[in-house]
Parts: C-alpha cells; sequence; structure tokens
C-alpha cells in the first residue's frame, strides 16, 4: 500500500531556516497574509508550520499508485477542513499532478481551476528534476509554470499589486539532452558564463544526467527570468539552497521574489544580472545546519553572510527597486479581502 507523502528532516529544517525565515521577513513589509499555491502533501506539513501567515490554500494532490487511488486526497482535505474550522483559512484542492490539471485547466475529477485573486506564495516542489521526461510522455514542468504565470497576469490590474514569493524546489540534476540543447541556443553574456563553468566543472556527454552540476543554476536563471521578463515582472532571485532528502536525492531550492511593475512600462525594472545571480555564495544544509558554501563564479568582493542577513539583504534589495510599495492602498487590510 502506497504510503501518503511525508516531508524529510531535512526538508523540514530547509522549511523553517530558509522559507519561514523569508516569509517573516516580507511579510513585515506588506503587513498581509500569504495565498499559498502549492503541493503541501495529505500532512499539510507547510500550511501548518505557516498557519499565522496563511489566508487562504490552494493545493495540489495527485493520486496513490495502488488501490487506494484517493487516500492521499481525502487526507488532504480532512487535514484542510480541520485547519478551516480551527483558523478560518479558506481552501481548495485539485487532484491530480499540477502540471496536468494547470495545462488541462481542470483536475482528475473534472473540477474546473479557477484563480480570482492573486496567489502571493508559490510552493512547487517537483520531487524531479526540472528538465527530462518522467510521468509524461513531455516535460509539462515548463508549460505549468508558464500558465500558473500567466494566472497572475490574467487579474484585473488592480489585483497585481502584492509581491509574491516562489518556492522551486527540484533534483539537484539536469538531463544531459536538454542541457546540450540549452547551451546550444545561448548567446553573447550567457553563452560566455556557460563556456566558464563547463571549463570549471566539464560535461559528461556520455551520462544520461549531470548531478549536482552548477549549470543548473545557469539554466533555472535564464528560464524563469525570461519568463518573469515577458510578463512584466520584477524578479530576485536569492542564492540557491542545496540539501540531501534521501540516498540518492540531492535536492535544490530556487527562491524567487517577482512583483508586476505598472503596466506604462516598457520593461520591469531590473534587479541583478546573470552574473550577480552567480556570484553570490550559495547554502548547503550539513549536519542539519545551512552553511555558506562558494559561489559558481569567483567573487571577492562578495562577504559571506549568515542565513538572516542574507535574507534581510535581498528582501530590503527587492523592496528599493521593484514598484508594489511605491503606490497607495496596494494591500489589503483584512484577511477577507485576500480571500
Amino acid at each position: 500500500m502506497t504510503v501518503p507523502f511525508k516531508s524529510s528532516v531535512s526538508k523540514n529544517t530547509i522549511r523553517s531556516e530558509w522559507c519561514t525565515p523569508i516569509l517573516k521577513t516580507l511579510l513585515c513589509h506588506i503587513k498581509s497574509k500569504y495565498f499559498y499555491l502549492g503541493l503541501p502533501g495529505p500532512y499539510i506539513e507547510d500550511i501548518h508550520e505557516w498557519t499565522d501567515m496563511i489566508g487562504r490554500v490552494c493545493a495540489f494532490e495527485k493520486p496513490d499508485k495502488d488501490e487506494y487511488y484517493t487516500r492521499s486526497l481525502d487526507m488532504l482535505e480532512a487535514n484542510l477542513m480541520e485547519l478551516r474550522l480551527k483558523h478560518q483559512i479558506r481552501s481548495d484542492t485539485y487532484f491530480g499532478l499540477i502540471e496536468e490539471v494547470m495545462i488541462n485547466k481542470q483536475d482528475l475529477n473534472g473540477k474546473i481551476f479557477v484563480q480570482n485573486d492573486l496567489v502571493t506564495l508559490y510552493q512547487l516542489d517537483f520531487c524531479q528534476a526540472i528538465s527530462g521526461h518522467d510521468q509524461n510522455s513531455e516535460n509539462h514542468r515548463y508549460e505549468a509554470i508558464r500558465c500558473l504565470i500567466k494566472c497572475q497576469t490574467d487579474l484585473p490590474v488592480e489585483q497585481r499589486s502584492q509581491p509574491f514569493v516562489t518556492f522551486l524546489t527540484v533534483r539537484n540534476e539536469i538531463h544531459t539532452n536538454a542541457l546540450a540543447n540549452f547551451m546550444k541556443n545561448l548567446s553573447g553574456e550567457c553563452r560566455s558564463v556557460a563556456s566558464y563553468i563547463e571549463s570549471d566543472h566539464p560535461i559528461c556527454y556520455s551520462d544520461k544526467t549531470q548531478a549536482s552540476h552548477p549549470m543548473l543554476d545557469l539554466f533555472v536563471y535564464h528560464t524563469f527570468s525570461r519568463y518573469f521578463d515577458g510578463n512584466n515582472i520584477t524578479a530576485l532571485f536569492l542564492p540557491t539552497v542545496m540539501y540531501t532528502s534521501g540516498p540518492r536525492s540531492q535536492m535544490a531550492v530556487y527562491t524567487m521574489l517577482g512583483s508586476f511593475a505598472g503596466i506604462d512600462k516598457p520593461l520591469p525594472p531590473s534587479c541583478q544580472s546573470l552574473t550577480d545571480f552567480l556570484s553570490t555564495s550559495r547554502f548547503e544544509l550539513q549536519n542539519n545546519q545551512l552553511v555558506s558554501i562558494s559561489s559558481i563564479l569567483p567573487n571577492e568582493d562578495f562577504d559571506t553572510l549568515s542565513i538572516s542577513d542574507t535574507i534581510t539583504y535581498y528582501i530590503n534589495k527587492f523592496v528599493e527597486i521593484s514598484e508594489w510599495d511605491r503606490c497607495d492602498n496596494h494591500f489589503p487590510t483584512t484577511i477577507g479581502a485576500l480571500c
């Protein structure tokens, strides 16, 4: 019988030592509870830890792989109902892979996906590599994320004034074919940076995947920054965080802060360059503690900061450069306004 997914000890540490401080620090600026969309799992561990910061939940749960087809969904919905009764947190659930629901606009039970307000907290834990083909004959993860962004963009302008946080967790590897195709189409700064990384970290083209290869950071930054730019979203990428979830599960967490620029702007304000991102010290979970490790590109001028100082630095930078804090009446004053 399939056992419902439950977070590992290392995943719980990442949540409490990295994600939670980010959400608390940003909340001090926006003073409005988050609208969570993601994959909390049947035990809703994310939601339990962030109960005081969340005003609404949109949760996805995939089918179990045995005759207990909906057991995880039933458990998820029961736990969310208990949360609603205790804390008045409204929730919606969708049955199926998030990729399939977003592309088909409905879940396996025929429930139509509807988003009528701005999602301000994405928790996208794919558990697989962002590249390659897994359950699907095609990789639908890119399109699912594009659909999520489009749902934000399609909202009325007055509903798009809040910032949002994206936690993207993927296996710390990239499929070799996907990487080769990606590098083939690079130009300018990206090509130069990719050549530098490859000279320092050779790619073994005979392997199916490149495990824990720093080129993944370049791939994620280049791909997602283009998604954001094309939708008039200013985005700031925080340092990559890496951890081990099991014997062969090396994971990477990418954290992005985003906000819509004004509709009168030809392009969103820029927060950082590719070189900025890759010159930043990363973090890795070692002995249940997050420790700073070297950046991908050398940067002698960059001071290694603690987790707390790093989070404060990036959120202050985001607040300073992005535009969401410059207008009056941006934020709902009650939780009900979010729901």
